[in-house]
């Protein structure tokens, strides 16, 4: 019973960053909500906008549950290689979207395709110079996503925890939760 019950609150936090994040960079978030197989669960973030820009956001939001992860499992002494391993094995959706977005901005930014929303194949190859790129947009995502769950924590662990009592979260409901959290400057003050 603890096993789930770790299971249920990991995947609650880990939703909570993506719907969090979501909503601070401005993104529509449909519902949040956790259960079902293996207690897992899910942000319904949309894609409204297709432009470089929101790409870029939806990648760093890829990452969000991963940095919430990071963040409450303390992650530190693991190296690259074995948090790359354990982001494939935990976060496959997130890791899938992640490809999605960086593979799109990349072949955008290279040429090979004129608008990131553009047909592609899905045996596309990218060359030395696009893969590195491709790692180094991922990368970027990884780190400001890491950045800003620490910076918005406190409203990732209000909408955490009204996501164990409620299990969903509409998009109103998320964003009542998030102005509830006190920010960092009010908590700062209180010293």
């Amino acid at each position: 019973m603890k096993a789930i019950e770790e299971r249920t609150r990991d995947a609650a936090f880990h939703e909570a960053a993506h719907a969090v994040l979501a909503r601070k960079l401005g993104m529509r978030v449909d519902s949040v909500f956790i259960g079902g197989e293996e207690e897992r669960g899910t942000a319904i973030v949309q894609v409204e906008e297709h432009t470089e820009r929101r790409y870029e956001d939806h990648l760093l939001v890829s990452w969000a549950g991963w940095a919430a992860d990071h963040k409450r499992r303390r992650y530190e002494n693991v190296s690259e290689q074995d948090l790359s391993a354990l982001y494939k094995a935990r976060h496959k959706a997130d890791k899938r979207l992640s490809d999605l977005f960086s593979t799109r901005l990349t072949l955008f930014k290279s040429g090979r395709i004129s608008n990131v929303d553009a047909e592609i194949d899905a045996g596309v190859k990218f060359t030395a110079e696009e893969r590195q790129q491709a790692d180094e947009l991922v990368l970027a995502a990884r780190v400001a996503a890491q950045v800003l769950v620490r910076e918005h924590w406190r409203a990732i662990s209000r909408v955490a925890e009204a996501l164990l009592r409620q299990k969903t979260l509409s998009q109103d409901e998320l964003d009542a939760e998030i102005a509830r959290a006190p920010s960092r400057r009010a908590k700062a003050g209180k010293r």
